[in-house]
């Protein structure tokens, strides 16, 4: 499957090498929304413990997918969207559940060119464990 969504723009942290920092907003279309996440954001990408990277490794899961998905986990939902339609929502913001959240990872993880079994067993794996690190904002 071809990848179809452009490349972030990131920059490894020097404080914590494990975290990513957005370089530019990443805008990206998915489930009807074009979602926008704001330059600067930190992210560690793909929250795959090291023991399951001999299955499936952080960096073969896309980077916007999981940057979206860290995004929205992070504030509870409430992202910068509007509808494909360009049609702003109220205030510019919209909150999405937490599920909706897991959607997103799992469809542009697939635009992303990711294969259907480890967008299967992300999706999973977010969708069984992802609770704790939900933020209600």
């Amino acid at each position: 499957m071809p990848a179809t969504l452009a490349q972030p723009a990131i920059t490894q942290t020097s404080v914590t090498p494990t975290r990513w920092r957005l370089d530019q907003d990443l805008v990206v279309s998915s489930r009807g929304w074009t979602l926008v996440v704001p330059a600067g954001f930190l992210t560690d990408l793909a929250s795959i413990p090291r023991f399951v990277w001999w299955l499936i490794a952080p960096f073969e899961l896309s980077i916007a997918a999981p940057i979206v998905h860290d995004y929205l986990y992070t504030f509870g939902g409430k992202i910068r969207a509007t509808t494909d339609g360009n049609i702003t929502a109220p205030g510019g913001y919209m909150t999405f559940t937490r599920s909706q959240a897991d959607a997103f990872l799992y469809d542009l993880a697939a635009a992303d060119g990711v294969w259907w079994w480890r967008r299967w067993l992300a999706y999973k794996a977010v969708r069984w464990f992802g609770a704790r690190y939900w933020s209600a904002a």
